[in-house]
């Protein structure tokens, strides 16, 4: 088997790199155009571009459920589960395409969202009435549903997920701000349960499952997108419908904030819960941007210093999910399912995991990329563009080789260690992963456009 090709050591023109992981590439198209620290230039980026179109890397018709506008979370092996659709991976993606300028496509995909919680619309109305009971996961609105029938699914299922139901909120209600599309009746009604919802549940310390869809508790990246979500929406603010009358979205909108000015830089810190570094409060630098720069610097340094491994990034330290031989040591109908028993049934796949041999997740070093391109158009600063490059080269050091036994140019979920060797996860190809390297590609070419200018300024000037 061809092994994955190390980049050389940074030079010293690259010293904010010197503490990093040197970049491990698997594609050999991708190789010849990451040569070091100062890649990728204009060229070498266009040709990057260009490989990723041709060999459809990012492409991601194959994930779309029919004609419905909405997609799966991964063309992979149906035991995974990954063809059903999630409300969380199909807003971020709907991010990605109006950023890219597929914002009919986006809007497609949330009024496909909508459309599925009008029709189970007795999820949120039991909710508020208190006629259900809350705790229970399966009585919440359903965060994962067949997207083929538009229908619920009757599989357990931990729907206590506080930020996917807010990112839907927040993109519905920030394409309608900028006027992409033009909420209906029945629209604004719905979305104002919703926030009734977010309200009842008293969202500001409700224990939910969160971003990795495990053991619940009150965490920083849920109440940031409900704080996301309750500023966009104030933007359609209207009397007439409960739930969206200003003064309730702005009160929500502080107590949001309070509590996770409580919690931040953290991501949990109730006693026998606390976690202190978790990848998914990236998210709320981008793309709900809740957080201050000196924040979302902080955050950013803080997964960098304590998550990030050789490949990809760690969601959290001790996460057992596609750890060490996780293929060898949990069943197949148990891997990536849900479990009734969710904080019991977690803790004991946490036996198994090795410090150190956690997965190293994809998604993230595109948005770290981006984030550091960012501070880059805002300062100027080369060490920013050194590091946004290096993020980039380490998100397309990502892609699939010949080796991989999923094919080539494809965007894994994660890198899991097997008998020793780090290999991409069953979940191959992630479009959330696709989604997220359209964003840093994007963000990479706007920096390449001002570094361009600068040095034309400065030939210009001698």
């Amino acid at each position: 088997m061809r092994r994955a090709m190390v980049e050389s050591a940074p030079t010293v023109s690259s010293s904010c790199l010197e503490s990093m992981p040197p970049v491990i590439i698997h594609n050999d198209g991708l190789r010849q155009l990451l040569k070091g620290p100062d890649s990728p230039s204009r060229d070498e980026f266009n040709e990057i571009c260009n490989l990723l179109e041709v060999h459809r890397a990012l492409s991601l018709e194959r994930g779309e459920v029919g004609s419905s506008g909405l997609y799966s979370a991964a063309v992979a092996d149906e035991y995974t589960g990954y063809q059903a659709v999630w409300v969380r991976d199909n807003i971020h993606l709907a991010n990605a395409l109006r950023s890219c300028g597929e914002e009919k496509k986006a809007v497609r995909v949330v009024r496909a969202i909508a459309n599925f919680y009008r029709t189970t619309v007795h999820r949120a109305d039991d909710i508020i009435s208190g006629k259900a009971d809350a705790n229970n996961p399966m009585h919440r609105p359903h965060i994962r549903f067949d997207g083929a029938t538009g229908t619920e699914s009757n599989e357990f299922w931990n729907h206590k997920q506080n930020d996917a139901l807010s990112y839907f909120l927040w993109c519905f209600a920030s394409l309608a701000k900028d006027q992409l599309l033009h909420p209906t009746e029945e629209e604004f009604a719905l979305l104002g349960k919703l926030v009734l919802v977010l309200e009842k549940i008293e969202f500001w310390h409700d224990e939910d499952n969160g971003h990795w869809e495990e053991a619940v508790k009150v965490q920083a990246s849920s109440i940031g997108a409900v704080v996301a979500a309750m500023r966009e929406l104030q933007s359609l603010a209207s009397e007439q419908f409960p739930g969206l009358d200003m003064q309730k979205l702005s009160s929500l909108e502080s107590k949001g904030r309070e509590a996770l000015q409580s919690i931040l830089l953290n991501e949990c810190v109730q006693p026998g819960k606390e976690r202190t570094y978790d990848s998914a409060l990236l998210f709320l630098a981008y793309p709900l941007e809740v957080l201050t720069i000196e924040e979302e610097e902080k955050i950013l340094q803080r997964v960098e210093q304590n998550l990030m491994g050789q490949i990809g990034v760690r969601r959290y330290n001790g996460d057992s999910y596609w750890c060490q031989d996780f293929k060898d040591q949990v069943k197949e109908e148990e891997r990536c399912s849900a479990q009734e028993d969710t904080n019991a049934s977690i803790a004991k796949r946490d036996e198994l995991v090795q410090a150190g041999k956690e997965a190293q997740w994809c998604i993230f070093d595109p948005i770290m990329s981006l984030l550091h391109g960012r501070a880059f158009l805002r300062s100027r600063n080369p060490e920013s563009l050194q590091k946004q490059r290096y993020h980039l080269r380490r998100s397309l050091g990502m892609v699939t080789g010949e080796e991989c036994e999923f094919g080539a140019w494809k965007c894994p979920e994660s890198y899991y260690c097997r008998k020793g060797e780090w290999v991409p996860n069953d979940v191959t190809p992630l479009l959330w992963t696709q989604a997220n390297f359209m964003l840093a590609l994007r963000a990479m070419d706007a920096s390449l456009k001002v570094e361009e200018a600068a040095r034309f300024d400065s030939t210009a000037g001698t």
